[in-house]
């Protein structure tokens, strides 16, 4: 449908990147699942970004094409797809259909959760997550400790004849 209200059953088609974003999940939990594939989540962000960005601009040019004088593209609807889910917002492009809107603040909401998300897991894939110092601190005092227990250990030992001596020549 092209008139009015009734373009949004066009988004219908969206129900397509929903199944390939399930089917990108589904390798993606299998992936990081497995210690042997490098990467890890990387595997699983890296398709449901380009799916959630391919899908919204699908979205906003199905919405704002031949409304909107600034969504004449594909790729300019590509171009507010992602300028809305990195919530950069310059104001070049803005939504004009209600429609338009709602999906406006939906990649808006999805955006801020997985490019979150996503500079996290990079994160903690840059940065060590604990200091090799502070357990080499932590192993060396747990051998000093073992060391002065074998040592008094070892001073009972050798005390012990000595008493026994003593006591069988009473």
């Amino acid at each position: 449908p092209v008139v009015g209200p009734l373009r949004v059953f066009r988004l219908i088609r969206l129900v397509a990147f929903f199944r390939l974003g399930a089917s990108a999940r589904g390798f993606g939990l299998g992936a990081s699942a497995s210690e042997k594939v490098p990467g890890g989540a990387i595997w699983l962000l890296g398709p449901i970004l380009v799916i959630v960005w391919v899908g919204s601009a699908y979205g906003f040019f199905e919405l704002e094409h031949g409304i909107n004088p600034r969504i004449t593209t594909f790729g300019d609807a590509l171009y507010f797809a992602f300028v809305t889910a990195t919530t950069v917002g310059n104001g070049g492009v803005t939504a004009m259909t209600e429609a338009g809107k709602v999906l406006t603040g939906v990649v808006i909401f999805l955006g801020i959760g997985l490019l979150g998300f996503a500079s996290a897991q990079l994160t903690a894939k840059l940065l060590p997550q604990r200091s090799e110092v502070a357990d080499l601190k932590v192993t060396l005092a747990r051998q000093e400790e073992l060391l002065l227990e074998i040592k008094s250990q070892m001073g009972g030992l050798m005390a012990a004849p000595e008493s026994v001596a003593t006591i069988s020549e009473y």
